[in-house]
């Protein structure tokens, strides 16, 4: 028997059994004690919240390393066929075979004035990502030499290049 001022409650449950032939009501009871309930106090929502917002914070920024690492040792060198812009005043670069090529690590903004016809080359291992533009006598000039935006230690990124 329960006393009035416990904390134990009894939870019943109803439900149906089908056996082979013949269906079987069954009624389950149990107790489950109050005071094990998980403490939801102020104070634990905003640690739970401060937890959950860094381990968010700390995926962004492995998942930025590991992006710009790999960037660091992409290489490029196309000629841009086609520019789209986006809502974002972002610039998207096609390359001859009209393939899409995004910069994870390079900002391209739309009031960086590029054209088509510019050239945009990077080696792999190198920081900067140029981009080339024809003068007048048809030879490629550099234009603008763009910074990644996130700029990690060249020895975090990788020793593995020549």
């Amino acid at each position: 028997m329960l006393h009035k001022n416990s904390t134990r409650k009894i939870r019943i449950i109803f439900g149906n059994c089908f056996n082979s032939e013949k269906k079987i009501q069954y009624i389950s009871a149990y107790y489950f004690d109050m005071s094990e309930r998980r403490n939801t106090s102020p104070n634990n929502r905003l640690r739970n919240f401060v937890l959950i917002f860094l381990a968010v914070v700390l995926i962004l920024q492995i998942r930025m390393f590991y992006k710009s690492r790999e960037e660091y040792h992409s290489t490029y060198n196309f000629v841009v066929s086609d520019i789209q812009v986006s809502k974002q005043n972002l610039v998207t670069f096609f390359d001859e075979k009209n393939k899409e090529v995004y910069f994870w690590n390079y900002s391209n903004a739309k009031s960086d004035n590029f054209e088509i016809e510019d050239s945009v080359a990077k080696a792999s291992c190198s920081k900067y990502l140029f981009i080339y533009r024809k003068d007048d006598a048809g030879k490629y000039q550099v234009y603008d030499k763009k910074s990644p935006k996130f700029d990690y230690p060249v020895s975090w990124l990788g020793s593995d290049c020549k």
